[in-house]
This record gives structure tokens, C-alpha cells and sequence, in this order.
């Protein structure tokens, strides 16, 4: 017989209401439970949730403030090692190299062919340069994009008629400053370099990517969000934060996407180092793999996707679009249909869901053709004139002829 002084725990005997507010409580839970299932995080703030992520295998930080590259497995040619490098030739036996002089050799290779490379390297030095080392540890990835974004808007000419505009012949940062205009290529190298304009812990821990898309590319970064990987572009194609939100890792695969993606700090230091290397294609595999182990990414998965994307695809079936240089032609797939000639840039901090699966220049193929038909509607025209500011948003169809 049960102690009366003491109430019993035995669930048998509470009252039926206590009973029937248990019951709807694990309903409820497990209805909560389903929902989250689904749910996204929203990227409402750039910092990573309190647990911490899993140990990753990264790259190693010397004493100096410098990358240890020794795990990336360079082999070089003594025979290309030569005066008038941008870095010191020690770093070839160290195996260390710093970001300043990263941006140093990066500048040096993208304007290598420019008749004006030593003018623009100053030029683009001169504006990186404004911004200091702490500033930029402390910023987030898209406040280095709104600072990337500040040094492309830097060359629009002063008596440019509207808006910085997307032109995909300037893919060099040499054609940026002569044109006034950018794409994503040269969009995305802007970032880059503006990123390494901080310590290079600090650019670790940011988790920074690039991310291919058929006949694309974009910056992006990695959240650890409800104990798994998210995965976040950065469209450098609009003005504003850009911000393409592909979901978690795990899913990438499923969701039927076609991306490669590779960590930015190693991506960038075999870019810088590739004239003087010997295995560029087989390290740029190994960082490929890296970064998939790395942030849980199915590389199986979304290769199969590629390979689909590249047999499917009218546009993949055209001659590839990917770069000259040897580091991002080994990332890079198919071909996009990108509008000749100047378009307006439009402003955008988040790109739709539906057009995460399309490389974003043909979305501005796309309302480039809408523009172009509503130029013929007196409406058309209205719209034009008083949305300047949003001059390729998203505009409605155009109306069938009454």
C-alpha cells in the first residue's frame, strides 16, 4: 500500500485530464518534430549556431600568419622558379604563404596579358588597401561582398548613362577597369581578393567557397545551423547582398543540383601558384574531394547531376564556357547563355529558390528579353522610368496583344 504523505508517479494513476494534456503535448511535439524536419534556418545572421561544428581538416595556420600549403601536395618545376615573381621563391620550400602575398600574385596573374597590367595592379592594390586587415576579419561574407561591390562600382565612369552594368566580355580584372562593367568571373575574383585582406585564421574561419554552377560562378560560405552544414552564394551578377540559399549539404545531391564547389583559400593558393606547379589538375581533384569531406558534401551525387546537366542541357551541348586558366577549367562545366553588350545591374539580397537552379545570367538573359517587350507598352515604359533603381527586377510578363 502507497505511502498517502506521497503522490504517486505512476502514470496509471493521474487523472485522465493530466493524461489527455500529456498526450497532447507528444503530438504536438512530434507534429513540431516533422516541421523542423523541413525547416531552413534563414540566414538572419552571418554567425554560426553555439554548438560548435566538427573537427575539420583544414588548412594549418604557421607562426607567422601565414598558410601551411604542405598538405595540398604542389609539385614544382625549379625550372619556371625565376626572378621577378611577385613572392619570395622561399615559399616553394616552406611551403607558407601569406594573403597579402596572395593578392600579389593573383593581381599579377589576371593581368598578366593586360598592355596596362602594372597600372591596374597598383590600381586594385591601391583601393584592396583602404580597407585594413581588422576591418575585414570582422566583417561577414556579405559585408565583403558590399566592399568588393564598392571597388567594381569604383571604375563605372563618371558619365556612365544608369547603372554599373553586367558585360560578359570583361571577365579580366584589366577589362573591369577599362570597361566599367563586371560578370561573375571577374565578380567573384573581386571578392576574393578582398577577402585576403585579412588574417589568414580569420579568412579560415569563415568557411568561404566557390561555387560552380553550369557556366557560372559565385563566392559563397558555409553555416553550421541545427547540426548540419548550409550551404549559401553570393551573387556577384546584382548589386546588394545577393543572397542564394541551397539548403543544407546533405540534400544538395537530391535536390537535383548540378554544383561543384571548392574552399577558397586553397582554390586560391594553386591558382596563384599554378604557373610554377607540375600536378595542377590532380590537386585541383584532391581540393575538390577536400571540401566535400570537409562540409558533408555528396560529391557522387552531385557529379552524376553534372554529368546529367552536360548531356541534357542545350546550352551544355554548345562549346564549354569555361575559363582559360588551368585551376578553374578544371571546376568549371557547360555554358551559359549570357545577353551581349551592357545590362543594367539590378538590386537583389536574396535570390528566388526557383532560380538557384539556373545560372543567373541566363536570368539576365531572360529579363533582358522582358525588357525588350515591354519597351513596346507605353506601360512597359512607365515602369522603366519610375523603377531605375530595380531597372532588371523582376518584371511581370509581358501582356498578350489586345
Amino acid at each position: 500500500m502507497s505511502d498517502p504523505g506521497i503522490k504517486s508517479t505512476n502514470y496509471r494513476n493521474r487523472p485522465r485530464d493530466s493524461r489527455n494534456s500529456i498526450f497532447a503535448a507528444l503530438i504536438g511535439f512530434g507534429i513540431f518534430a516533422v516541421i523542423a524536419s523541413f525547416y531552413e534556418p534563414p540566414e538572419s545572421s552571418d554567425a554560426m549556431d553555439a554548438a560548435r561544428p566538427p573537427p575539420l581538416d583544414t588548412l594549418a595556420v604557421n607562426l607567422d600568419g601565414q598558410f601551411d600549403f604542405s598538405d595540398l601536395g604542389l609539385n614544382f618545376d625549379p625550372s619556371r622558379i625565376q626572378a621577378g615573381m611577385p613572392f619570395s621563391p622561399t615559399i616553394f620550400a616552406t611551403s607558407n604563404i601569406g594573403p597579402d602575398a596572395l593578392i600579389d600574385a593573383l593581381l599579377k596573374l589576371d593581368t598578366q596579358t593586360s598592355a596596362a597590367g602594372a597600372e591596374v595592379r597598383v590600381d586594385y592594390r591601391a583601393k584592396l588597401d583602404a580597407v585594413s586587415p581588422a576591418e575585414t576579419a570582422a566583417m561577414s561574407p556579405r559585408e565583403i561582398k558590399a566592399v568588393a561591390e564598392r571597388v567594381l562600382v569604383s571604375f563605372t565612369p563618371p558619365d556612365a548613362a544608369g547603372l554599373p552594368a553586367y558585360n560578359a566580355a570583361s571577365r579580366t580584372l584589366a577589362a573591369v577597369r577599362q570597361r566599367g562593367s563586371w560578370q561573375c568571373a571577374s565578380g567573384t575574383q573581386v571578392f576574393q581578393l578582398t577577402a585576403l585582406r585579412q588574417p589568414a585564421d580569420a579568412l579560415i574561419e569563415k568557411h568561404l567557397v566557390q561555387i560552380f554552377e553550369r557556366g557560372h560562378v559565385l563566392p559563397g560560405f558555409m553555416r553550421w545551423r541545427s547540426g548540419e552544414w548550409y550551404l549559401y552564394g553570393l551573387e556577384m551578377t546584382v548589386r546588394g547582398a545577393g543572397l542564394k540559399s541551397y539548403g543544407a549539404t546533405s540534400t544538395l545531391g537530391t535536390q537535383g543540383l548540378a554544383l561543384r564547389i571548392v574552399s577558397i583559400p586553397e582554390a586560391l593558393i594553386l591558382t596563384a601558384l599554378s604557373d610554377y606547379a607540375t600536378n595542377v589538375s590532380t590537386v585541383a581533384v584532391k581540393i575538390l574531394r577536400d571540401t566535400a569531406q570537409r562540409y558533408a558534401i555528396p560529391l557522387a551525387e552531385l557529379e552524376r547531376n553534372v554529368q546529367t546537366e552536360l548531356q541534357t542541357s542545350a546550352a551544355a551541348q554548345a562549346a564549354n564556357d569555361n575559363p582559360t586558366d588551368s585551376v578553374r577549367a578544371a571546376w568549371a562545366f557547360g555554358k551559359s547563355y549570357a545577353p551581349e553588350g551592357d545590362v543594367p545591374l539590378r538590386y537583389a539580397d536574396t535570390i528566388p529558390l526557383t532560380d538557384t537552379h539556373l545560372p543567373f545570367t541566363e536570368i539576365l538573359a531572360e529579363r533582358a528579353a522582358r525588357r525588350q517587350t515591354l519597351s513596346k507598352d507605353p506601360e512597359g515604359d512607365a515602369l522603366q522610368q519610375t523603377g531605375a533603381a530595380n531597372y532588371l527586377d523582376y518584371f511581370p510578363p509581358p501582356k498578350p496583344s489586345q
